[in-house]
């Protein structure tokens, strides 16, 4: 049986210049075979030919089964153009030998250069408007969003005109937006419409200052119990987990058991972006038995402004000779929700303080203890550390059926110790009670539990304008919204929660809104009425429910939902985006009767009437123009337009069009207005052909020796042109050639 599936290959690119990458995508069957051009043959899905040369044109097909025997194929005609595509290329000096830009990690204030080679082996400069630096905020494959940028590299060298040989490009840029994932693609096309990629790569990180941190667990001794009078050394570990690095700074260490016992500061030259480095002193340990906490300062002189200071300074004891320590650590302990679902995760979180210490302590927060948890009914643990503030929250996944559970949690800083006990409850729910992101809920009757608790997310938010492209408006305009909120887990939320909403560039602002109660899988639909937006450029509304965190959530990190918002300027974008030789290397001169185009208006409102010019080189000179008016195109409309072509002989033509050569109307662009396709333009031949090995004729068809026959065949003329005569065919029978004269002409398509 064969089943023919309507589109097995379902990505492909049919047109391609020389040293591309020829990239072929199958789908709908269990196993694939691919065959074409010079024995190729593959087994994958998703086919990848770097490097493609002339030679790999031809015709691709591919045949897809599946197990139960049943077969489908494709095909798909490549065509690859005599031109070169360029190649980009990391710039090859030290700095840019492996990256697009430097620094690879910084702060906003610094500047950051893109620099990357193009070069092209048909010595073609890069078309107007490229190479092109493409900078990616989130890091999403996207390049609309409010902080992607797209921008033209600069030469640099005007001088240097080869690119055989390769030549420079680059961009610098002062002020870039926070975050950690840009990513930087650089794009070239050449001027024959060839098109090249280099990333994308993760890079810059960009990040605000210097912020240097350590906790108690960065302090070490080399003997935790020394004894009085003693040699100790005191190891502190210091982080810059930031994009810049930090100079000349100051570390500062005081024992709290003898304040007045000087240690000798150290002084930091550098540390650069996210490292680490240990310091270390060698003491002497006080002569009489003690607890003594020692406290490491970073940043002791407060030589580097920071975001957080509060992390810059940490405590941890050793206990000296034999002291009956006083004091313990206080510790609280709870679940994050009483009820939480088997099979998942549960989070307990608590403090820890010092309490009733031989030394009062300055601030009594224990940071960077060692916290651990066990569940009394299974024995699983599960470990962490406390914060800067003496915090600590820790997930353990809670194997088990529904029942009550207990946890004892200790806490120990290798000197004092703390405990404390809490306990919660696993349930399971019934089939289907849980939401869309739950996970799989099956019956409790065979075993299964839900994976969820409570989980409130935003989903579906919709934003629909007067034009057909969700997200866009144009400036002046409204968008109509509206969002669904879900209870996604599988206990009920028992009371109301607010959502909040942010617009920054839109009036009025939605809300803030009342969810009520819900039960799982129960949602809410909020209408955020219609939002205006009077300016034109990027922006973005942020919808966060559960705002003031009055619920307990199985997760709270799919609490808000961002949907990035284009506000287009009141006026239209016309784009020639194609036409019927875009891509073609060559073209027969009878092939060739009209030019068409398509026109897209990019822009929010119609254009109103404009003129379009065709100017037609032949081999670099003008040979003739053509304007042609276009009436209107709709908002974010399309209209062909088509020249009739009566071109003068053969040779390399270029086509250039120009919408509104004469600037009449206002656009949002005027640097898209211009298609150039530049093809070789071939004499029409004709190509006289037999129809088939079974087009010879014989008669008789079984001679006897020394008899006559007579042998006859048909001549086809597949070409383009009418082949006329005289031109001779020739036959060898038996290795004797006998040859006839034709002097009818043979029209084209017809056979004689």
């Amino acid at each position: 049986m064969s089943h023919q599936y309507s589109a097995l290959i379902s990505k492909h690119q049919c047109s391609l210049c020389r040293g591309a990458e020829l990239h072929l995508n199958a789908y709908g069957a269990t196993t694939y075979q691919w065959s074409g051009p010079g024995s190729f043959n593959s087994t994958s899905q998703l086919v990848v030919i770097p490097n493609v040369q002339t030679s790999d044109a031809g015709t691709y097909t591919v045949v897809g089964s599946n197990p139960g025997g049943c077969t489908a194929s494709s095909s798909l005609s490549v065509a690859i153009s005599s031109n070169h595509a360029p190649q980009l290329n990391f710039s090859g000096t030290q700095t840019f030998a492996n990256h697009l830009v430097i620094p690879q990690a910084g702060e906003p204030s610094d500047r950051f250069r893109f620099q990357v080679t193009y070069s092209d082996a048909d010595g073609e400069l890069p078309a107007s408007g490229y190479p092109r630096l493409m900078l990616d905020f989130e890091g999403n494959q996207s390049y609309l969003d409010a902080n992607d940028q797209v921008l033209i590299m600069h030469e640099v060298n005007i001088n240097d005109q080869n690119v055989s040989d390769g030549k420079d490009y680059y961009y610098e840029i002062i002020g870039l937006e926070p975050s950690i994932y840009y990513t930087t693609t650089i794009v070239a096309d050449d001027s024959s419409g060839c098109e090249t990629t280099l990333g994308s790569l993760t890079e810059p990180q960009v990040r605000r200052g210097v912020d240097l941190t350590i906790f108690a667990n960065d302090i070490t001794f080399s003997n935790t119990n020394p004894n009085p009078g003693s040699t100790l050394s005191v190891t502190a570990k210091v982080h810059n987990y930031t994009g810049s690095s930090a100079q000349n700074f100051t570390v500062h260490l005081k024992n709290q058991f003898s304040p007045g016992t000087i240690y000798p500061d150290q002084v930091i030259p550098y540390l650069g972006p996210y490292q680490d480095i240990l310091i270390t002193w060698n003491i002497t340990t006080p002569a009489n038995p003690a607890w003594c906490p020692m406290q490491v300062f970073v940043d002791y002189t407060n030589a580097i402004a920071e975001p957080n200071e509060l992390d810059n300074q940490a405590i941890r004891p050793f206990q000296n000779g034999h002291y009956t320590l006083p004091g313990d650590i206080y510790l609280t302990a709870s679940p994050v929700s009483d009820s939480g679902a088997a099979c998942t995760s549960t989070t307990i979180v608590g403090s820890a303080y010092y309490r009733n210490t031989a030394i009062t302590l300055p601030d009594s927060s224990c940071a960077g203890a060692t916290v651990s948890c066990t569940i009394v009914e299974t024995g699983m643990i599960a470990t962490g550390y406390t914060n800067s503030h003496g915090d600590y929250s820790i997930t353990f996944e809670t194997v088990g059926g529904p029942g009550l559970y207990h946890v004892n949690v200790s806490v120990t800083d290798y000197t004092l110790d703390g405990d404390s006990t809490t306990q919660f409850t696993l349930v399971y729910c019934p089939l289907g009670s849980g939401g869309g992101n739950s996970g799989q809920i099956n019956d409790p009757d065979i075993g299964g539990y839900c994976y969820t608790i409570r989980d409130l997310a935003p989903h579906q938010l919709h934003l629909q304008g007067s034009l057909q492209q969700e997200n866009t408006v144009p400036a002046g305009d409204s968008l109509l919204g509206g969002v669904q909120i879900t209870n996604f887990g599988c206990d009920s939320v028992t009371r109301p929660s607010i959502v909040h909403i942010v617009l920054p560039d839109g009036n009025p602002v939605p809300g803030p809104f009342v969810v009520p109660p819900l039960a799982p899988g129960e949602g809410f639909f909020i209408d955020l009425g219609y939002m205006v937006f009077p300016y034109p450029g990027n922006t973005y509304i942020s919808i966060t429910c559960d705002y003031t965190d009055s619920i307990q959530e199985n997760s709270e990190f799919n609490n808000t939902i961002i949907a990035n918002i284009l506000v287009l300027p009141p006026i239209p974008d016309i784009d020639p985006i194609g036409s019927n030789v875009t891509g073609d290397s060559s073209k027969l001169k009878c092939e060739l009767p009209e030019l068409s185009y398509q026109i897209n208006n990019e822009g929010p409102v119609s254009t109103g009437s404009f003129n379009s010019r065709l100017r037609i080189y032949r081999n670099g000179v003008l040979e003739s123009t053509q304007i042609k008016n276009i009436s209107n195109i709709l908002p974010q409309g399309t209209t062909d337009l088509t020249y009739t072509l009566s071109l003068v002989d053969t040779g390399l033509y270029t086509f250039s069009i120009d919408c509104d050569f004469q600037n009449t109307i206002s656009e949002i662009s005027e640097l898209n207005n211009n298609k150039t396709d530049t093809i070789h333009i071939l004499p029409c031949k004709a190509d006289l052909t037999i129809l088939s090995c079974g087009g010879i004729f014989v008669q008789p068809a079984d001679p006897n020796p020394g008899d006559t026959m007579r042998v006859s065949t048909n001549i086809y003329n597949a070409g383009q042109t009418t082949a006329y005569g005289p031109f001779v065919v020739a036959f060898s029978v038996n290795g004797i050639h006998y040859s006839t004269t034709v002097s009818d002409s043979i029209q084209t398509y017809t056979q004689k």
